[in-house]
């Protein structure tokens, strides 16, 4: 748990970052921009905690094309729902509410967090016996 939340940690980092940079750079007109820019830092994000889980949280060692392949597209199936969880977050806390859009990726990944510890450990990197 203490390296999930380690590396939850700096993918938030790399999520929030990126997210933020987008929203307040790319020259994107505002109706767009929110979508644009949740994206772009959510995937870049899921990629890097794809590597960080699946080598120092769960430690698996699945050899071979085939186990690779089914590990990431699990962990990027699984990673649908709660970025459909943090859009729907994202667009009613700045698009409708106007919160700041920091203020809002932060809340917002705490619930991204939690629901893809549960999915990682439960479907994805579970012990095989």
């Amino acid at each position: 748990m203490l390296k999930y939340t380690a590396f939850g940690m700096l993918t938030a980092i790399v999520d929030i970052g990126t997210s933020t940079l987008c929203y307040n750079y790319l020259p994107i007109k505002h109706a767009l921009l929110t979508t644009v820019s949740n994206v772009t830092g959510y995937v870049l994000a899921t990629i890097f905690a794809f590597f960080t889980n699946k080598l120092f949280v769960f430690h698996s060692r699945n050899k071979g094309k085939k186990g690779f392949l089914k590990e990431f597209f699990s962990f990027f199936g699984a990673r649908i729902l709660s970025l459909v969880i943090s859009m729907i977050m994202m667009l009613l806390f700045v698009d409708v509410w106007h919160w700041n859009f920091l203020v809002s990726k932060i809340v917002s990944n705490v619930f991204v967090v939690i629901s893809n510890y549960i999915a990682a450990k439960i479907f994805i990197f579970k012990k095989k016996p």
